[in-house]
């Protein structure tokens, strides 16, 4: 690698890997980046893998799911069976977040 920022997703963040990129580039980190651009998909509502536009459960509900994980400290932050929230992957980040300052 040559120190430039790298951000690599799957087909449906292609559309918004430019946004991370932005973050990194001004001077963000990856977990902005991640969390962003991860936003962005959840928020698609013709999005049926993740987010507001996710395939209900056998009850009818939407239940969101979402991790990110900091390579470099390897902290992590996940939640799963989430409702009435459109960015799970927020209350994960916050996990991490909210680790990091409880146990250093």
């Amino acid at each position: 690698m040559d120190g430039r920022p790298l951000i690599v997703g799957s087909q449906n963040s292609a559309a918004f890997l430019a946004q991370g990129m932005g973050l990194l580039r001004d001077g963000g980190t990856a977990l902005d980046a991640v969390e962003r651009v991860i936003r962005e998909v959840e928020a698609d509502p013709a999005e049926h893998t993740v987010g507001v536009g996710g395939w209900p459960n056998l009850a009818g509900e939407v239940e969101l799911d979402a991790s990110i994980m900091d390579g470099r400290n390897r902290r992590s932050g996940a939640v799963g069976a989430v409702k009435g929230f459109a960015h799970p992957i927020s209350i994960a980040r916050k996990l991490i977040d909210w680790f990091c300052a409880e146990f250093p």
